[in-house]
């Protein structure tokens, strides 16, 4: 019994190791928790003992909507990527469609979100709902249904009162079983049809609420992203980081054995430990904690830790702000903006006038499938390559805020010969020509700064008024907005340009903005590398201090 102890000891010790669950190589073992903060000043922390393993690289990995990204840090200013693999290949579209998905999978968020745009509240299924009348008629009716299995009351074989039915009839009552038989067969038949109510009900529910209009598109993905399992969701994870390693040796003779993680800071909590357990398998350690992006990419800037800074993180599918003081910040919805959004905008715009608008008419009198997203994406590429300017800041110091010139094309062709109906005697002979007009494209731009920006103004007024509520412990009015003395920019997204317009709309020309460029893609992974450079540090400064190179153990000072 007691081998058995310790070998049950030992495993659950050696999978909390291969976990990084328990750590002997570093003083402060783990990145800053979801929501929470980087630097996190307490009690002096006693020293570890070094793990006599290799030494944790400098290596940050950031696990983005869009892109997978490895950084390895030389130092906090000389930082080489190592990979960066694109989430859009063809090849990765399970870990593109998760990724999406798993932004609704984060229960809190979608409350949040919906509280903000008032729609896209979560509706239950008929599952949920039927569970939740169950335990309610339990609650209240227990005692006057207690022997009924469907509502939540025991069945054959116990009862309340800790009345077994078997050691009944096993007793000296024989006498008194024809009292009790009756009651017995109604609850067996009562168990036995229980699950087809329910089945029925629940189907009932699920099919009323799509007949009523209630179950939107949005609610189908959420309802999807909540059903992906955690076994799905590796698997999309584990090729996306095979061909990061296999890039990362390829091109810079670099083998990844440590690294730090960043994931969207929309990833659901309980899903944290998948990409570290997927890492694991293909031979990459890491902490147990995972490092949000918006903060992450905040490492990379050289900021005063005093300063506060409004942070924007923007995806395809979502985007969220925060007003980060001291390293401590709560992320807000924001996906009103999310690139996808502007996408449809200038979609909406350029469809709804001259051949496009046409033909999209014609296919819907034959019923032609209308594949407007072979437009969608034509229109989204031309409205890349109409601007001159996007490769300007390229090699350019990250601090370089004037480094993009307003250069463009007035319009810029769309490829749609694969998409074109010819119907004779209805609409053109041939093929038009379409283009994209610049006009266009600036109308639904400048819509989205304003509208932006104007939120953005709202927000800090209200981050102001939070804030001061706290510091004076009463209600305040809405005053002018929170000051800020930096903004940093993260998005994966072409759009970056028109995020700092609208930031500097806001808060002025006053102050710096970081980030929002094509260079700046990057910004989570290289953040991540410098954590896990100071990490290094510290192991190495534990590793001289346990060599007797050092007299004074070392300090730490912050979460890393």
């Amino acid at each position: 019994m007691v081998c058995y102890q310790l070998r049950s000891w030992l495993h659950v010790v050696v999978g909390l190791l291969l976990l990084g669950q328990i750590s002997f190589i570093q003083c402060s073992s783990q990145p800053p928790r979801r929501g929470g903060r980087l630097g996190s000043p307490g009690r002096p922390r006693q020293p570890h003992r070094v793990d006599p393993g290799p030494p944790p690289q400098p290596i940050g990995i950031e696990f983005g909507p869009e892109h997978v990204v490895a950084a390895y840090a030389h130092s906090p200013t000389n930082i080489t990527i190592l990979a960066m693999i694109s989430g859009r290949n063809s090849s990765h579209a399970a870990y593109f469609e998760n990724m999406m998905l798993l932004r609704l999978a984060n229960d809190k968020r979608v409350i949040a979100m919906a509280k903000i745009s008032r729609e896209n509240f979560p509706v239950p299924t008929g599952k949920e709902i039927v569970l939740a009348v169950k335990n309610l008629l339990w609650h209240y009716l227990r005692n006057k249904l207690p022997a009924i299995p469907f509502f939540g009351g025991p069945k054959h074989g116990e009862s309340d009162d800790g009345f077994d039915d078997e050691l009944y009839y096993e007793s000296d009552h024989e006498s008194a079983s024809w009292i009790w038989m009756p009651w017995i067969w109604m609850r067996s038949i009562l168990s036995g049809v229980g699950d087809d109510i329910e089945d029925a009900l629940i189907f009932a529910l699920d099919k009323f609420m799509e007949v009523a209009g209630l179950i939107t598109l949005n609610e189908v993905l959420r309802r999807k992203a909540k059903s992906l399992t955690d076994n799905a969701i590796r698997e999309s994870f584990t090729p996306v980081i095979q061909e990061l390693l296999d890039s990362a040796l390829k091109n810079h003779n670099v083998t990844i054995d440590f690294a730090l993680l960043s994931l969207p800071e929309y990833f659901p909590q309980k899903h944290e430990y998948i990409p570290i357990n997927a890492c694991f398998s293909l031979g990459v350690k890491s902490a147990h904690a995972i490092i949000p992006k918006p903060l992450a990419a905040l490492e990379s800037v050289a900021t005063k830790p005093e300063a506060r800074i409004l942070l924007l993180d923007q995806g395809h599918h979502h985007m969220s702000v925060q007003v980060v003081h001291y390293r401590r910040s709560t992320p807000t919805p924001f996906d009103t903006f999310r690139g996808e959004a502007l996408e449809k905008t200038l979609f909406a715009r350029v469809t709804a006038k001259g051949a496009l608008h046409d033909q999209f008419m014609l296919k819907d009198k034959f019923k032609i499938n209308r594949e407007g997203w072979k437009v969608h994406n034509e229109i989204e590429r031309a409205r890349i390559l109409i601007k001159d300017n996007i490769l300007d800041c390229v090699g350019k110091d990250r601090a370089d805020e004037d480094c993009e010139e307003d250069r463009h094309h007035n319009e810029w062709p769309l490829d749609l010969k694969n998409w074109w109906t010819i119907i004779e005697d209805f609409g053109p002979s041939s093929i038009p020509t379409v283009v994209l007009e610049w006009e266009d494209v600036k109308a639904s731009e400048d819509e989205y700064v304003e509208r932006l920006s104007h939120s953005l103004e709202n927000f800090l007024r209200a981050s102001r008024k939070v804030r001061l509520d706290k510091e004076n412990g009463g209600l305040n009015d809405f005053g002018p907005p929170q000051e800020v003395d930096t903004v940093v920019i993260v998005t994966d997204q072409p759009h970056g340009a028109l995020l700092r317009r609208a930031a500097k709309l806001t808060v002025g020309d006053g102050v710096r903005i970081y980030g929002g460029r094509i260079t700046d893609f990057s910004m989570a992974a290289e953040g991540a590398a410098i954590l896990a450079l100071k990490r290094r540090r510290r192991w190495d400064d534990l590793q001289d201090y346990e060599e007797g190179l050092t007299l004074k153990p070392p300090v730490c000072d912050v979460h890393i």
